[in-house]
């Protein structure tokens, strides 16, 4: 798997913390400096989980095996990637934009895990495209930092800006992936 492309998935699998994030900003109404102190936290927390599910999910596509990974891994990678993409539209449709409460570390921790579920799948399809994870895991950490760094820190002007759009990009792009592993 290519540079690009993790970047694009790292993108993809980040729109959802991205949204939390911009949600957990919005509710920050403090000082400029408390505020980016905040982002740092949130980015780093997110960036954390982005990390650790995917190569949990990495080490059971190893697990499964080579033989299966390499006779399935197209399909598995077009039919992961694009439930995730179709699930974070689909969502988008649903749910709208949602506002949490005020940022607690339970409340942060949880939406770290939920936002990064989907990841553990990706560290599957990771798996099954032979990534190298000593690339892929820097960079999904780095994307999935900034982009839940920036959403606290610009809350409402970025929620104002991406809105649901985000959830429908991140979907897209999920979806374009699939079709590329698929066809390639």
């Amino acid at each position: 798997m290519d540079l690009g492309t993790i970047i694009l998935l790292a993108i993809g699998v980040g729109t959802d913390a991205f949204m939390a994030s911009v949600a957990i900003g919005i509710t920050l109404h403090t000082g400029k400096r408390y505020k980016l102190k905040a982002a740092y936290i949130v980015g780093f927390a997110f960036g954390l989980f982005h990390v650790t599910m995917p190569l949990i999910g990495f080490f059971i596509g190893e697990l499964l095996g080579n033989d299966f990974l390499d006779r399935y891994a197209r399909w598995i990678a077009f039919v992961l990637l694009g439930l995730i993409g179709t699930k974070l539209i689909w969502e988008t449709i649903r749910k709208g934009e949602e506002k949490t409460s005020e940022m607690s570390a339970h409340l942060l921790l949880t939406q770290a895990i939920a936002t990064s579920i989907d990841a553990l799948i990706v560290g599957v399809v990771l798996a099954a495209q032979h990534a190298n994870m000593y690339v892929s895991m820097p960079v999904f950490f780095i994307v999935v930092f900034v982009m839940a760094t920036l959403g606290t820190y610009g809350g409402g002007n970025a929620g104002f800006f991406f809105g649901k759009r985000a959830g429908y990009v991140g979907g897209g792009l999920l979806i374009m992936i699939a079709f590329r592993a698929l066809l390639l």
